[in-house]
């Protein structure tokens, strides 16, 4: 994959972004953060904000992929700033060009700012419609990645829920329900924490259960039984880069909610 804009890492990023922005988050630059250079490879391209590069959600997916022996290969991207809105990585224009000239994509993973789908939903749904002609336009699939209400105000998940419901039937798109999932981990797992403590952003269990939801949409198989120990190998320096590490049980509370969330959308 040749990038048109700046390429901050090949085979695993050297600096994964936990909870922090890099220079390039606010400069419209790509991201290449693990490249299984295969040719066969799923080739994810994610667009969005924090609550995408927050513990790195594109590098806990592939570490999911590769860990489970049984997918076809993965190589994520992201194109991400701080409280970014769609139409922002629109008028900017270095996403549109790196859906262009930089795939082949097979997924472009759409992901509003937290509350926009709400208060400004015309606005959101004309970003939607025009990534999704540009995605289109490559031959890859749209997806809208379904954000989570804040922690201390629960009942906005039904409007986030239907706001990205209607954009996904209106694009055609393929819907990843994360908002659903830790809704219902909420209610039924109180004792797992999914937030940071600003009640916005994703715990890493949160970051896990949203990596867990992708995997198991764009994959169509469930994430029960992946590992909870989530390691990438580095082709560069023949090592594997730990990223995190999740007790087996909350890990696997984690998966089922996903899967259960997932197989009903």
């Amino acid at each position: 994959m040749k990038f048109s804009t700046a390429i901050i890492a090949v085979c695993i990023a050297t600096t994964i972004f936990f909870g922090r922005v890099s220079t390039a988050h606010a400069n419209d630059q790509a991201e290449l953060l693990f490249d299984c250079k295969m040719r066969d490879a799923v080739r994810v391209l994610f667009i969005g904000n924090s609550f995408t590069y927050y513990n790195s959600l594109p590098l806990t997916l592939a570490a999911l992929v590769m860990d489970s022996k049984t997918q076809p290969p993965v190589t994520v991207a992201q194109i991400v700033w701080g409280g970014a809105h769609l139409q922002e990585h629109y008028k900017k224009g270095g996403a549109r060009k790196t859906i262009a000239q930089d795939g082949p994509w097979t997924y472009v993973v759409l992901q509003e700012q937290s509350h926009t789908p709400i208060v400004l939903p015309d606005e959101f749904l004309t970003s939607v419609q025009q990534f999704d002609y540009d995605i289109k336009k490559v031959r890859a699939m749209t997806v809208l990645y379904e954000t989570w209400a804040d922690k201390a105000a629960p009942e906005d998940q039904s409007a986030l829920t239907a706001a990205y419901t209607k954009a996904a039937n209106q694009a055609r798109a393929l819907l990843v329900p994360v908002g659903d999932a830790f809704a219902k981990c909420s209610r039924e797992h109180a004792e797992i924490n999914l937030y940071n403590p600003d009640g916005k952003h994703p715990s890493r269990e949160g970051t896990y259960l949203a990596a867990c939801v992708f995997y198991a949409k764009l994959f169509g198989r469930t994430p029960v039984g992946l590992p909870s120990d989530l390691t990438l190998y580095d082709q560069d320096t023949k090592q594997n880069l730990k990223l995190f590490e999740l007790p087996a049980a909350t890990a696997r509370t984690l998966q089922q909610i996903a899967f259960s969330v997932a197989s009903s959308r």
